[in-house]
């Protein structure tokens, strides 16, 4: 059995100031990452570089014959300095934080600099608490499609995650839009986001597939019909821009920004980025003014799930105001409307 400890290394003179000087940029980089935009991870990544560079030098010194190293045991101690953030630099203005434990104290009242390094994979037994009248967790029920292709395959897979969802009697079920393609995703969405006879509406929770999660998505909420508008006013835009800039000419402009939705962060964060932004956007159309909009889409999950989830909470809260027809793309400079328009 391992357990784990806390190694205050006393830093040797000769690299106090290489520390200091690498402990300053670090406090410097994490000042800059408050700064940044959403799932902007440059200065992070630049942060945990720098003290990685600092752990190395500890570790080092630990290891030295001569360091002064003292290792703590406790638990506690362990457990306050896992929870630290930021650096784990210590200096003579940390010398009255009780935590520590005496002898690290002293050091830092002396004027020397201390860093704490956590050793989860020391010897020795933790205790615990063994219940033997738990059984084991049972597996999880196996699912096999019944398609003969991947794709109608996924959109079965797809179709039974949403239907489970409506169905489920806990209300803790999830969706995963994950590696679904645009179409499948969108008509599926609308089929389901619309009206069920046996089931009573849901919001459901969008988990991705690298485990974040985005706003619940109302299922079974919204009584969609095609509207019988006369002349309404129509809007074309294709969802992000830059991917298909041959449409600049037929197109009124473009949704979202590639720029900002395309960058590399957690998928639950792009969705609430995208459905932020959306329900704004709505909002500022003239709701006297019947309004179609040809959405012009191709497959980024996060962007499509953003997208009509905002769709369909202001056709629930002003019904009969805006419908919205996915155009899907097929290839070229092609693309096909749905037959399925999101309308109320």
């Amino acid at each position: 059995m391992s357990k784990e400890y806390v190694a205050f290394v006393r830093i040797p003179d000769s690299l106090t100031g290489t520390i200091s000087q690498l402990k300053q940029r670090a406090e410097s980089s994490l000042v800059r990452d408050a700064k940044l935009s959403p799932g902007d991870r440059t200065e992070a990544v630049r942060f945990e570089n720098l003290h990685a560079t600092i752990d190395q030098i500890a570790t080092a010194a630990m290891l030295d014959k001569e360091a002064h190293c003292f290792i703590s045991d406790d638990s506690e101690v362990a457990r306050y300095v896992s929870e630290k953030s930021g650096i784990t630099v210590l200096s003579s203005a940390d010398s009255a934080d009780g935590h520590l434990p005496n002898e690290v104290r002293s050091w830092l009242t002396s004027g020397g600099v201390v860093v704490e390094l956590l050793l989860p994979h020391g010897s020795g037994t933790v205790e615990g608490h063994v219940n033997n009248d738990t059984p084991p967790i049972a597996p999880a029920k196996r699912w096999k499609s019944s398609a003969t292709g991947v794709r109608a395959a996924a959109k079965e897979r797809f179709e039974d995650t949403v239907i489970s969802a409506l169905q489920s009697k806990t209300g803790n079920s999830s969706i995963s839009p994950s590696g679904v393609s645009n179409r499948v995703l969108t008509d599926t969405l609308h089929k389901y986001c619309g009206v069920q006879a046996n089931h009573i509406r849901r919001d459901v929770p969008v988990v991705y597939r690298d485990g974040s999660s985005g706003p619940e998505f109302p299922l079974g909420a919204l009584n969609m019909r095609e509207p019988s508008w006369k002349d309404p006013q129509i809007l074309r835009f294709t969802l992000l821009s830059i991917r298909h800039v041959e449409m600049d000419s037929l197109v009124d402009g473009a949704w979202l920004r590639n720029t900002r939705i395309s960058r590399s962060r957690e998928a639950g964060l792009t969705d609430r980025i995208v459905f932020d932004q959306s329900r704004r956007q709505l909002k500022s159309l003239d709701l006297t003014t019947p309004t179609v909009i040809e959405m012009y889409q191709t497959g980024l999950e996060t962007a499509i799930i953003g997208f009509y989830r905002a769709v369909a909470l202001h056709l629930l809260d002003h019904p009969g105001t805006i419908a919205v027809r996915p155009m899907f793309f097929v290839g070229g400079s092609r693309f096909e409307p749905s037959r399925r328009i999101w309308a109320t």
